[in-house]
C-alpha cells in the first residue's frame, strides 16, 4: 500500500472518530491516535491492518444494537503490543522473511498482554481489555491463558464487562476478517476466495455462525 492509500484510510478512520466520541473524549481520542502512530513507525503492515479492522469493526457493530464507540477505540489499538515484536518476526505473517515457525508464534503470542501494559498506563482501560481477549476466541490456540489474563478492576460493573467481552468478540471476529484477505504462508501465499474465507470464518466461530451469516446475507453484505 502506497503513503496515499494509506492516508486515505487513515482520514476514514478520523471521520468515524469525529463521528463517535463526543468532546469529552477528545484527549483520550488523542492519546488512542498517537499510540497507533507507534505502530505505523513500527511495522507499517501491521498498522494498515488495524486501520482496516477498525472501518470493519464499525461496519459490524452498525448492525447490532450496541453503541460503536468501544470497538472503535479498542479495534484501533487491538495490536498495539506489537509495537515491542521483532519486525523480522511481524513480517513472517505477511510471508515476507522467511518460514513463520512456532517459536515466532511464541514470541508474537506476547503481543496481547503488552499491548494491554501499554494501553493500561495510557488510561485506555477499555481498550486495553480488548487487546487482552480478542485471541482468547481462537479454538485451536486460544491465548493469552485464562491464569495470564488480568483481573477486572473491582469497580467494573457486570455491564462493563459484558461491553469488553462483546466488543472483543467483534473485534476478533474483523481482525480475523481482514487477515484472511491478504496472502499468507498458511493458506499457500495466495489469496482465499469470498466462499473459502466464509467457510473458515464459520470453522473458527461457531458460537457466531447466525451472526457471520447474517454479516454475509444481501441484507448487510458487510463481509463479501
Amino acid at each position: 500500500m502506497n503513503e496515499s492509500e494509506m492516508g486515505d484510510l487513515e482520514e476514514r478512520v478520523k471521520r468515524e472518530f469525529e463521528r463517535r466520541a463526543p468532546l469529552r473524549l477528545d484527549e483520550k481520542v488523542i492519546v488512542a491516535w498517537d499510540l497507533s502512530q507507534e505502530l505505523k513507525k513500527h511495522h507499517p503492515p501491521s498498522y494498515v491492518d488495524s486501520l482496516n479492522v477498525t472501518l470493519k469493526t464499525v461496519e459490524v457493530l452498525r448492525a447490532t444494537p450496541f453503541p460503536v464507540r468501544p470497538g472503535l477505540f479498542g479495534a484501533l489499538n487491538h495490536d498495539h503490543g506489537k509495537v515491542e515484536i521483532p519486525v523480522k518476526i511481524l513480517d513472517k505473517t505477511y510471508g515476507i522473511g522467511g518460514e513463520y515457525t512456532l517459536e515466532d508464534h511464541e514470541i508474537m503470542k506476547r503481543h496481547s498482554l503488552i499491548g494491554y501494559e501499554r494501553l493500561k498506563e495510557h488510561g485506555l482501560l477499555m481498550s486495553a481489555f480488548i487487546a487482552a481477549f480478542i485471541h482468547t476466541f481462537n479454538l485451536k490456540d486460544p491465548y493469552p491463558s485464562p491464569n495470564e489474563l488480568p483481573p477486572y478492576p473491582t469497580n467494573f460493573s457486570n455491564g462493563t464487562i459484558l461491553n469488553i467481552l462483546f466488543n472483543s468478540r467483534i473485534v476478533s471476529l474483523a481482525d480475523q476478517y481482514i487477515a484472511f484477505h491478504r496472502p499468507n504462508k498458511m493458506h499457500g501465499d495466495k489469496p482465499l476466495t469470498s466462499e473459502e474465507i466464509k467457510r473458515f470464518m464459520m470453522g473458527k466461530n461457531p458460537d457466531q455462525e447466525e451472526l457471520i451469516s447474517n454479516l454475509y446475507s444481501d441484507k448487510y453484505r458487510i463481509f463479501t
